[in-house]
């Protein structure tokens, strides 16, 4: 018998030669649900079952096996003497088993005939573990006073993969810049087209599904371009190129290139035109701006050229007149030295300013590298009046150094090389400045010395430094010793 309860309970499975020994339209026992036994067909119920090309399971009013095909046996990879009288959750992976029987009791509640869709993500379960995905098909059946359910169940893992592969395919051809667009062979009807081409257009994805590429491109009737689709799809070439213009959705019109195939499928028949569409304002747009980048760059070197210039000649002349002039202080009446100093000063703020159109000539990297660049320029146009290169070490943020600090600073750092240039005659020169929560100017010699007090500093310059400090809650000192040369510190809160 094919599919029988015995009085104990327990689920029997007739084999085919029984069933097939049976007279046609004779009645067997299959099952036996409440206490009733149902009569069928058998030679007709087995045939049926086993001609399906899909799984078949059928389930009793408790989730309970009573019948399965061979399409289950190689579905699942259980023999059917294993499965009969098992509950459907045998077949569903253990971690949406609790889902499944709470499905199945909603469809014991109200059964009726669900066709396979795509509404869920189901899933089997091989004997050997693995699962697959499946979809499922449900069909009550009123057998005396129970129900039966015949679950038909297919394997769609090849299809979801390829269906996978074919939204990664679109998926990677929205992302495209260019416009692509299948129209088909026969009637010239837009078949596909990518998230650029629906950009380039102004229409949506489904507007352009309903026309016909004559309609965005008037141009295609044209005896040209007819011959040269023509060459495409007779496969005389293997695709061509043309310029045609494309009517937006606006009713703008914007020109384009053109890139057309007509590749056959696997059986040589052409079904369609594959075009790739390039908006040639934005290759004219993205060819300006390719020549306006040459054109940059060719007004960089000129600008470094004068930059450099600048720094080689004008901007050393000066400074170097202006230790020339601070050399002279030292011999001069107050009054005089004076003087001298205001015009130092002024030689400083012109030096700064071209300093400053320097960077903006010969650079275009940010604001925040201009003073670390300008205190290096400043060391090395003081090796050219001193007799050895000052060592230069920065600590810290110095480019956090606020605008309002940074031209004492570079004064303070002008105003000590002068100073060794003209008294020192030192051989070491070496300058610190440190950010943390001051900010420090370290400039240590080992010339000669000079031999005073900060309270009775012998120069304008130097006292300048003390006032410069004191303006931003400062300090200034001068440690400085026949043998053993000078330390200036010149310190002031950030």
């Amino acid at each position: 018998m094919m599919g029988s309860t015995s009085d104990s309970g327990e689920a029997t499975t007739a084999s085919p030669d029984t069933a097939t020994a049976e007279a046609p339209g004779s009645v067997v026992e299959i099952a036996r649900l409440d206490e009733h036994w149902i009569g069928m067909d058998e030679a007709f119920v087995r045939g049926v079952i086993e001609a399906s090309p899909d799984a078949m399971v059928v389930c009793d009013d408790n989730g309970r096996i009573v019948l399965v095909n061979s399409q289950v046996e190689v579905l699942f990879g259980h023999a059917r003497a294993e499965l009969v009288g098992e509950p459907i959750e045998a077949l569903v992976p253990d971690r949406l088993q609790h889902v499944h029987r709470r499905h199945r009791s909603g469809y014991r509640a109200a059964p009726t005939t669900r066709p396979m869709g795509e509404a869920s993500q189901l899933w089997g379960l091989r004997d050997d573990g693995s699962e697959f995905a499946v979809e499922i098909a449900l069909s009550p059946l009123r057998v005396g006073d129970g129900v039966l359910t015949i679950a038909t169940i297919r394997d769609v893992s090849a299809r979801r993969a390829s269906e996978a592969a074919a939204r990664d395919v679109r998926r990677s051809l929205d992302l495209a810049r260019d416009g692509v667009v299948l129209v088909a062979f026969d009637t010239g009807v837009v078949a596909y087209a990518n998230e650029g081409f629906c950009r380039l257009t102004g229409y949506a994805r489904d507007e352009l599904a309903s026309m016909n590429a004559a309609d965005l491109c008037p141009d295609l009737s044209i005896g040209e371009v007819t011959s040269f689709l023509a060459s495409v799809a007779s496969g005389l070439v293997e695709s061509v190129e043309f310029t045609t213009t494309v009517h937006r959705r606006d009713l703008s019109e914007v020109t384009v290139e053109a890139l057309v195939q007509c590749p056959p499928d696997e059986h040589g028949m052409r079904h369609h035109f594959i075009a790739v569409i390039r908006d040639t304002d934005e290759r004219v747009r993205r060819d300006n701006d390719l020549h306006d980048a040459h054109e940059a760059l060719s007004i960089a070197d000129d600008r470094e050229r004068i930059a450099r210039d600048l720094h080689d000649t004008v901007i050393q002349r000066l400074f170097a007149a202006g230790l020339s002039l601070v050399s002279m202080t030292g011999h001069l009446p107050d009054d005089d030295a004076q003087r001298i100093h205001v015009l130092v000063d002024q030689l400083d703020d012109t030096i700064r300013d071209l300093r400053n159109s320097v960077f903006a000539l010969g650079s275009t990297r940010g604001r925040e590298l201009d003073l670390r660049t300008e205190i290096q320029q400043l060391c090395d146009d003081a090796a050219r009046v001193l007799a050895t290169a000052p060592t230069l070490r920065f600590d810290g943020p110095i480019e956090t150094i606020p605008d309002t600090v940074r031209p004492h600073l570079i004064a303070a750092l002008r105003e000590a090389l002068s100073n060794i240039a003209h008294h020192a005659r030192a051989t070491s020169v070496r300058v610190d400045i440190t950010l943390d929560d001051q900010l420090r100017l370290i400039v240590t010699d080992n010339g000669t010395g000079l031999a005073t007090q900060v309270d009775a500093l012998p120069t304008n310059g130097l006292r300048n430094l003390r006032d410069r400090a004191a303006m931003f809650g400062g300090t200034f000192s001068l440690t400085s010793e026949p043998a053993n040369g000078t330390v200036l510190s010149w310190t002031v809160t950030i």
